[in-house]
Parts: structure tokens; C-alpha cells; sequence
């Protein structure tokens, strides 16, 4: 069950099976592109509970481990629905300051990956990463019942400034901004992957490079999220990162980081082979494999206060039920997207990792293997009166 370094092990030794829950939902349509002509259609169904985070109990202890599938609660597809008409957004607070320049890409085995100076992101940008970034974003938001962790159900109600950093297609975005009609939600990411047109009234997408200075002016925002984007990050980049956040946040604002841990649990030896080889590939590109494990440690250094922990064991296989069957799903095709650089890597054929990929996702249902999510959020201190 991983190396004897980590200590992230689940709850329960042993995961419980829960039944698979159909219900008719409509069909959630998602722009894929602003340049493609067809769009995906991804819809799960279950109870609308997918933005309570304070169902977790999380004010409990700073660290600890929770489990997905306690709840026994099921997924609803999000309804992205925008405020009335009448209400005017203007988004004055989100003043820009630069122009991006124009789009640059490469093509590889068939896959179109951005060409950005400074950047090793390892994940293409077509139309199937689009759909592996939603079917990512659904399965993290059924494993917790709710789209972020920080304390901020009643700023968003009431009304704040959000900001979602490489938000990829914009699922968490638009659900935010769908769920909370009185928030302005702005999501950034260094490609245009986003939709232009069918998104809610108070929402809004620019591209930009997180690995330069941010569009924004100081203490813009009240609420800061960013996910996985550990596979785009060297390792001496993390604290260019977390300055511009911390810079663009207000004080009180909190911030919020989740990554996935590269190295997964109860596993075979494919699956251990396969992480392996990864984690090397990771760090001969100077990129922390690891970074999950310290999200609290990056929040801590750049002065955040309140600055608490989580994560969640997600297991994979149709032995766990409806996340069992997510969380595979999520493996299949991350192991898809990478295959063009990994192939270049370990210097393999495409049907030698094939082979690999197919053994590892036999091995989840055989071993009931499981990836950890970390969570983490801390808070901008708020300025002291003289």
C-alpha cells in the first residue's frame, strides 16, 4: 500500500460496496471549445447536495482522513442556470492589465498540447481532455459532496469575488457561479478551453499564464481556488504561484489547493510500476510529485492563517459502487491524456503502455486500489488598525 512514507491510509481497511443509483436527470450540455462544433454531454443523477461542504463536519480536527463513501449520498448533474436578465454584472473589480498573446500549439501522436515558454504541462488541450477534466471535476464533487472545503457557504451567498485558477473547461466555475447568482466567479487558465457563450451572466473566462504576474490588481478576491495542476508546476514555481495568490486575494480571503496524490494504495504490481515510472518522469522535470502531501506547508509559508488540511480516499473499480465506477473512469482517462508524453519518456511504444494502462485498471477491481485527494485552505490575514 505505497511506500512506508506515507501515512494517508483510509478509515476503513476495508471500503464498503455501495449499489449503483440511477435516476433520470437531464442531460447537462457542456461547450467543449470555443473553436470546436460539438459538445459533451456528461450526466450523473442523485441529490442536489453538491456544493454542502458542511456536511463533512470539517471544523473538527486541523488533519484527518475522510472517507467518500460514509455518506452513502448520490450525484445530481449541475444546474447551470444564470440570474435573471435584469441583473447587471459588470465585473469592474476584475480590471486586466495585460493582453495574452496568441494561442501556440504542438502537435503530439495525434494530441494537441500547448506551446507556452516556461511551461511542461504534461496534459494536452483537445476535446477529449475537455471531457477528462468534467468527468474529473464530477468525481471529486461526488467523493465530497460539495465543490470546495474552506468556510465560505455564507460569502458566496451574500456576494463575493471568486477566482478559479486553471479552470480547464470552467466546471467548477460556471457551477459556482450557477449555484451563487450574487457572486462574480472569473476563471483563468493559460489555454482557451472555457466557453465563450453558454455560461451564467455572473460568470466570466480569461486566459492568462499563472506562471507570470496575474491581471489583477492586489485584494481582488475573496474566495481563491486552484486544482490539479501539478503536472504543469516545477517545483521552484510553487512560490511564484502562491505570491500572486496570496497578492490578488483580499484579506480574509481564503484560499484553497487540491492535488492528487501521484502515488496510489492497495495496488499490484502493475499499477506500482506504472506510479513509479511517473513519479520519475515528474521529477526528472523538476516537477514535486509529492506536492499533494504539503499543500498546508505552501499556505503556511506565504503567511495564511487558520490553515487546514483534509483529504479523501477515493477508491477505484466497480467494487465501490458509483464512485468505484468515477474514479476508474478518471484513471482510464488521465492514463489516456498522458500517453503521448509518457510514450516519449520511458521511451515505449504505444502499445507497450497500452498493454500497461489496460493491466493497471484489471489490477483496481482484483487489489479494490485508491487514490488520495488533498485538500487544503488557509486565510489571508486580515490587516490590524493602528
Amino acid at each position: 500500500m505505497g511506500n512506508s512514507h506515507s501515512t494517508d491510509t483510509p478509515r476503513h481497511s476495508s471500503l464498503p460496496n455501495i449499489p449503483v443509483i440511477e435516476r433520470s436527470s437531464p442531460a447537462l450540455k457542456f461547450p467543449r471549445s470555443i473553436t470546436s462544433q460539438n459538445s459533451s454531454s456528461l450526466s450523473l443523477s442523485g441529490n442536489s447536495k453538491f456544493s454542502s461542504a458542511g456536511k463533512l463536519s470539517l471544523d473538527s480536527l486541523p488533519v484527518s482522513s475522510i472517507h467518500p463513501l460514509q455518506n452513502g449520498s448520490s450525484l445530481l448533474a449541475p444546474s447551470i442556470k444564470s440570474p435573471g436578465s435584469s441583473r447587471r454584472n459588470s465585473f469592474s473589480s476584475f480590471r486586466v492589465t495585460t493582453s495574452p498573446e496568441p494561442e501556440k500549439y504542438v502537435w503530439i501522436a495525434g494530441k494537441r498540447f500547448h506551446n507556452v515558454e516556461g511551461s511542461g504541462y504534461l496534459f494536452p488541450c483537445d476535446d477529449e481532455e475537455i471531457d477528462r477534466m468534467h468527468l474529473q471535476h464530477f468525481m471529486v464533487r461526488f467523493a465530497i459532496q460539495g465543490n470546495y472545503l474552506a468556510p465560505v457557504s455564507d460569502s458566496l451567498r451574500n456576494g463575493a469575488a471568486v477566482l478559479d485558477v486553471g479552470c480547464g473547461p470552467g466546471s467548477w466555475t460556471m457551477e459556482i457561479a450557477g449555484e451563487y447568482p450574487k457572486s462574480e466567479v472569473v476563471g483563468i487558465d493559460m489555454t482557451s478551453m472555457f466557453p465563450t457563450e453558454i455560461k451564467p451572466i455572473n460568470c466570466q473566462f480569461m486566459r492568462t499564464n499563472i506562471l507570470e504576474k496575474l491581471p489583477f490588481d492586489d485584494d481582488s478576491f475573496d474566495f481563491i481556488f486552484m486544482r490539479f495542476i501539478q503536472m504543469g508546476i516545477e517545483e521552484e514555481q510553487w512560490d511564484t504561484v502562491l505570491e500572486e495568490l496570496v497578492r490578488v486575494a483580499k484579506p480574509g480571503a481564503y484560499i484553497e489547493l487540491v492535488e492528487s496524490d501521484l502515488e496510489r494504495y492497495r495496488v499490484g504490481p502493475c499499477i506500482a510500476n506504472f506510479d513509479k515510472r511517473l513519479t520519475e518522469s515528474l521529477k526528472a522535470r523538476n516537477m514535486d510529485p509529492y506536492v499533494a502531501r504539503r499543500l498546508d506547508q505552501l499556505l503556511i509559508r506565504h503567511g495564511l492563517v487558520n490553515v487546514k488540511k483534509r483529504f479523501i480516499s477515493s477508491p477505484a473499480g466497480e467494487w465501490a459502487g458509483k464512485l468505484g465506477q468515477l474514479t476508474l473512469q478518471s484513471w482510464k482517462a488521465k492514463a489516456e491524456a498522458l500517453k503521448p508524453q509518457l510514450c516519449m519518456s520511458w521511451n515505449t511504444t504505444q502499445e507497450q503502455y497500452e498493454s500497461l494502462m489496460n493491466a493497471c485498471l484489471s489490477e483496481a477491481d482484483i487489489h479494490k486500489s485508491y487514490e488520495n485527494i488533498h485538500f487544503a485552505y488557509g486565510q489571508k490575514p486580515i490587516l490590524q488598525r493602528t
